[in-house]
């Protein structure tokens, strides 16, 4: 996230197989901002056009057509969508598509599905007054006041929605009064508790969404039992992803409908857990104080820091929602405060578990190790420890400063056990030690050795002997042949010889990013045609980002080019070096360079 927030965005948020390449998707608390449609299901008056385009090979061309009738060309359509749904702005795709649906009621039946697919509630402005009694006494209501109630989707397009994001808006409890709910204060800080009335709206609208499959919750209250024990009430739903939210409910494992038989994909992330990699451009709202003064995120933030992690009440929901029913689960993000490594070896096996990704500190301490858990997981194919703080065992038992990945003491039969020899993809942050690991991942397709640490600080990444180090282990043990994509944060500056290295230990790369934590501008110390010479030899190269210093400018003027602006200086010099190395590589086909862009009158950010 980056993870800047770790949305491991699903892919939705977080990608499909999120591949190391990918790994900044990994958020948090990402949920989208869906179309403001109306709520009352009352549409704008479009009115209908009379014209239709049809194909280029209709003689007719345009043809004015009964109103009454309309019609719709779908290679057209299919045309207008091409342009506007890769667009990787969320905001800017669903505005667009709500403009279309503004053209005519043709086009707004056509692009609905579109527009409601994904779905963001609460929203505040969507709501409605409704009569509720105030007063009962013996039976009979003395008193009856209006209450502003919040409101759902009109039922027409319940059908269209497939993910539904409950993204509580984080000021609502700050507010005077408080936002659709109430906050009592008898011991220490205030707590917030919503409109009973919005969740008996939700708890009746969820079972009636017949397309529903994925289920997010982001909140800054306690979200009650009652709708938790809903999730296992729906037996189409295939994903749930809680993050953000602090856990103080639990849901038991007994009584478990028969009809439900567990999630595809899982994603669970406490309170204030916004991971960043590297230093490169993040998400705003990670970085802006009232993010991190809010009161619910800083009284749950020191208690995801310590030992006891998530408490007994987050582990037990994990416990329900992927112990207990593991035969179907294909994906999961999991904090170390909410997890130990003790709990993935009470389940005799984890059969179809392909994607596994831990985040935050180290988990807690529990007498097993990664090794075990790994044994019982057949089908694992990528495995990210994005953990971005170690923590000392009991007695010096467990890490001090690193995550250990095996022991000197583990037998080769029982770490062949571990199916490390199945792993394609394989992250790791600079915490991880891989010592003895690569001599059984011999398949490694994508390869990662990322910096991460919580917002807002910076983090340290490896140095660069630490990392040549690591290659030459792979080298050593003929783990690289198979690598085609791979990322790496350097807290040195990268060379020429890293590069040659690089391309020796994994010559069939097709995707390589280099990123430098803390770059500067100044003297390359290298020649273009020393680049070119060394990335000839990547062959298969499609895509290289890459930190290469360049020349800083001058912000005076840039030197003698003084009819220069800085933007074009910067981009001048990558531009020409990114196409000499371009001429030198024939497969290639994307090339980045990074610079440091002032953020502020003493902040800088890599880009």
């Amino acid at each position: 996230m980056d993870t800047s927030g770790v949305t491991l965005n699903s892919d939705s948020d977080v990608g499909e197989g999120l591949c190391p390449d990918s790994v900044t998707d990994i958020k948090p608390a990402p949920c989208t901002t869906s179309a403001q449609h109306d709520l009352n299901g009352k549409e704008p008056d479009l009115g209908l056009s009379r014209l239709t385009l049809e194909s280029e090979s209709s003689s007719a061309g345009f043809q004015t057509i009964d109103p009454d009738k309309p019609t719709l060309n779908h290679d057209v359509l299919h045309l207008i969508l091409s342009e506007i749904l890769p667009n990787p702005n969320r905001r800017e795709r669903q505005a667009a598509l709500k403009n279309l649906s503004l053209a005519s009621k043709t086009l707004n039946d056509a692009v609905r599905p579109l527009l409601f697919e994904s779905v963001r509630w609460p929203q505040g402005d969507k709501w409605r007054w409704e009569k509720v009694a105030e007063d009962r006494r013996a039976g009979r209501v003395v008193r009856v006041k209006e209450e502003k109630m919040l409101a759902f989707f009109p039922e027409e397009v319940w059908g269209y929605i497939k993910t539904l994001h409950l993204d509580w808006p984080d000021h609502w409890p700050e507010t005077s009064p408080p936002t659709f709910g109430t906050t009592l204060q008898e011991y220490g800080p205030s707590t917030y508790t919503p409109s009973p009335h919005a969740f008996e709206l939700l708890s009746h609208t969820l079972p009636l969404l017949p397309s529903l499959r994925t289920f997010t919750i982001t909140c800054p209250f306690n979200p009650p039992a009652s709708l938790l024990r809903l999730i296992t009430c729906l037996p189409e739903l295939k994903e749930v992803q809680i993050t953000d939210t602090p856990i103080n409910a639990g849901i038991s494992t007994k009584g478990l409908p028969a009809a439900w038989k567990g999630l595809e994909r899982v994603v669970f992330v406490p309170v204030g857990e916004a991971i960043r990699v590297g230093e490169g451009p993040f998400e705003a709202k990670y970085h802006d104080l009232a993010y991190w003064s809010r009161e619910y995120r800083k009284r749950h933030r020191m208690t995801n820091d310590t030992a006891g992690g998530g408490g007994f009440y987050a582990r037990s929901l994990f416990h329900t929602l992927c112990v207990a029913r593991p035969e179907r689960l294909r994906y999961l993000q999991i904090s170390g405060a909410y997890v130990s490594l003790y709990d993935f070896t009470q389940v005799g096996a984890w059969p179809v578990l392909e994607t596994l990704i831990l985040t935050g500190h180290e988990p807690i301490w529990s007498g097993a190790f990664l090794v075990e858990a790994l044994q019982r997981m057949p089908a694992l194919r990528d495995l990210r420890v994005l953990l971005s703080k170690a923590m000392g065992g009991p007695g010096g038992v467990g890490s001090a400063e690193k995550f250990d990945f095996l022991k000197s003491w583990h037998g080769d039969e029982e770490v062949r056990r571990a199916t490390f020899q199945n792993l394609r993809a394989l992250a790791v942050s600079q915490i991880c030690d891989l010592s003895y690991t690569f001599q059984y991942t011999p398949s490694l397709e994508k390869l990662a050795f990322l910096a991460l640490i919580n917002h807002p600080r910076l983090p340290i990444a490896l140095r660069r002997w630490e990392v040549v180090k690591l290659l030459e282990d792979l080298e050593n043990w003929g783990g690289g042949g198979s690598v085609r994509q791979v990322r790496i944060v350097l807290e040195d500056g990268v060379d020429v010889e890293f590069v040659g290295l690089l391309g020796r230990v994994c010559p069939r790369l097709e995707v390589v990013e280099v990123e430098v934590c803390g770059y500067r501008e100044g003297d390359a110390g290298f020649e273009w045609t020393d680049y070119g010479d060394a990335f000839s030899t990547y062959t298969h190269l499609r895509s290289l980002r890459i930190g290469i210093p360049f020349e800083a400018h001058d912000p005076d003027g840039i030197a003698e080019h003084k009819h220069i602006d800085a933007a074009t200086f910067l981009r001048a010099d990558r531009r020409d070096c990114g196409t000499y190395i371009a001429s030198r590589v024939p497969s290639l086909r994307r090339i980045g360079f990074e610079y440091r862009m002032k953020m502020g009158s003493h902040r800088y950010e890599d880009r």
